[in-house]
């Protein structure tokens, strides 16, 4: 049962940085963090949740050593209700294939986590929150005190909740993709390589660690080979039902009959060429919900917006985004088959998708609002900045 609970104040979030008693700070109000974060992620851990188990638990240390999971709603009259172990939402996820009743569901069927159904009314819009949540060995964290605060520095909760604590778990669930660095992505584009989506987790894991060791990658074609001979047969199934491949279907086919024969010649020229066809027929397709391909820019820098018409995002497009500017999102767009997200901005005031607004707010007027992510250093963002799913 959750149990009720009165804090001793109510949290406003934590200081970005000192300052004298007569200046200005900014407090970060609200942030996601994990266990990849390291002393970072604890240090928040050992304040705010902390100072929650106090007060449902005689021995707040042991408590924190058995935490699954904790959230708690903080409302502005200082009342607040925590669950402690006992909050499990339904989580709506991507599966990368067919599941049947009946079947046990691992890391490996899960493409990605679109968002966590929570119950109406269960975390109202005035409220605050703090949520911790596991994996396994991994833990998530994510705050928000907005809602808490007073006068012109307080921020409504604006944003869809489960569709930014379904980001949240993506983050920790697929922990190995998020924390891949720029020497390790660069290592594998001049390689050839990329940790594809329908490949199993330990062979994208050894992938990444050979790729971090500038070990050649094509010492493991065999096990890529025959997973994705595995893989293809059930795709071609799926594809032949998709309004964008269904057209293509009988050329893949051909493609994947080469493959079997082990002639990779004939198969990636059968494949080259159609990827093409591939983007036209999505180009050309008529989006169902009317809306062009927008990468919305920053209301603070307001400068690298970008419009394709409705067309696929290119390469040169997403490269050419500066890594300093603090982006709102890339939107999903069309059908939802294909889609870019930035999730490796930091997060800033914007539309579509996430609309997670957050960050740090100065103590005595609005301030910035953008979130401050320790994963972001002070000379641009130390992950690629999107990731791409077809």
């Amino acid at each position: 049962m959750p149990k009720e609970i009165v804090p001793d104040h109510l949290p406003a979030g934590y200081a970005k940085h000192g300052g004298r008693p007569d200046q200005e700070i900014d407090v970060v109000f609200r942030e996601f963090c994990s266990t990849e974060d390291g002393q970072h992620f604890i240090s928040r851990l050992e304040e705010t949740a902390t100072a929650i188990l106090e007060k449902i638990s005689d021995h707040a240390g042991s408590a924190a050593a058995v935490t699954s999971s904790l959230l708690a709603i903080i409302r502005p009259d200082r009342s607040a209700t925590v669950y402690w172990n006992e909050f499990h939402p339904t989580v709506q996820v991507r599966a990368k294939g067919k599941i049947n009743k009946g079947d046990l569901v691992f890391l490996d069927h899960i493409m990605d986590v679109e968002r966590l159904i929570l119950p109406n009314g269960l975390v109202p819009a005035d409220a605050g929150l703090c949520y911790v949540f596991s994996f396994g060995w991994s833990k998530g964290l994510f705050f928000d005190y907005g809602p808490l605060l007073h006068g012109n520095n307080r921020r409504d909760r604006d944003y869809d909740l489960g569709l930014t604590l379904g980001y949240c778990y993506a983050r920790v669930l697929f922990q190995h993709i998020f924390s891949i660095s720029e020497e390790v992505w660069a290592e594998m584009f001049s390689q050839g390589w990329f940790p594809f989506s329908y490949l199993s987790t330990n062979l994208v894991r050894a992938m990444i660690g050979r790729a971090a060791e500038k070990l050649p990658i094509d010492d493991q074609l065999e096990e890529i080979s025959a997973e994705v001979s595995k893989i293809l047969p059930s795709r071609l199934d799926d594809w032949k039902n998709d309004p964008i491949v269904s057209g293509h279907v009988e050329v893949l086919q051909r493609a994947y009959e080469r493959f079997l024969e082990n002639d990779f010649i004939s198969a990636a020229s059968i494949l080259y060429p159609r990827i093409e066809g591939v983007m036209r027929t999505f180009g050309a397709t008529e989006h169902p919900r009317g809306r062009s391909n927008t990468v919305r820019a920053c209301q603070d820098c307001g400068r690298h917006g970008i419009n394709t018409r409705g067309k696929p995002f290119t390469t040169a497009q997403i490269r050419g985004l500066p890594a300093r500017c603090l982006f709102c999102l890339v939107q999903t767009w069309g059908n939802g088959r294909q889609r870019i997200e930035a999730h490796d901005f930091a997060w800033c005031r914007g539309a579509d998708a996430f609309r997670s607004q957050g960050g740090h707010s100065r103590i005595s007027n609005s301030g910035a609002d953008c979130l401050h992510n320790s994963s972001h250093t002070e000379k641009g963002l130390s992950r690629p900045a999107c990731s791409l799913y077809i």
